[in-house]
């Protein structure tokens, strides 16, 4: 989710996380390591080929 800075975020634990970002992308899917900003965990993670070019995964 990309929210319009700069913003507040109160953590569950009460405490505040100052972002001073004019955009900042936060995690809706819960797999990011850098919670509550996005970390791109989401994606489709790359493999790649010997020898050859990067594909996603997934793909032929």
């Amino acid at each position: 989710m990309l929210v319009e800075g700069p913003a507040e975020i109160v953590m569950p634990d009460g405490s505040v996380i100052l972002c001073e970002r004019p955009v900042m992308a936060l995690c809706t899917c819960r797999r990011s390591l850098r919670a509550p900003f996005c970390d791109t965990s989401h994606r489709p993670r790359l493999r790649r080929r010997a020898g050859g070019p990067t594909e996603e995964a997934g793909t032929s």
